[in-house]
């Protein structure tokens, strides 16, 4: 698997353009924009099960706050799209029926 091409097809998987990304790279500070992070991401590397080889820390955040983060299973790896819940809006009064399933 390629990373940067794995990553330019899970950006338009979310219906995202390079345009929408406001950061890709990890939690701890190294990333930066898509161009930057294009110009490392040219990597091969195995998707499949054993060991996970790529940084699981990184994510690509997006403007309207949903981002891809590395999801991973028995080695086996991928970007998954997370997107933020939003509230109906009609700002009924919270109760504690509403609290108990």
């Amino acid at each position: 698997m390629n990373l940067m091409f794995e990553t330019m097809e899970a950006i338009s998987s979310a219906n995202k353009t390079p345009q929408d990304v406001q950061y890709i790279g990890d939690l701890n500070g190294h990333g930066g924009s898509y161009d930057s992070f294009m110009d490392v991401a040219d990597l091969e590397y195995s998707c499949g099960y054993g060991s996970q080889e790529i940084n699981p820390d990184l994510l690509v955040l997006f403007t309207d706050g949903s981002y891809l983060y590395r999801a991973e299973y028995d080695g086996s790896e991928w970007w998954d799209l997370i997107v933020p819940p939003v509230p109906n809006g009609s700002n009924r009064p919270l109760t504690k029926e509403n609290l108990i399933v």
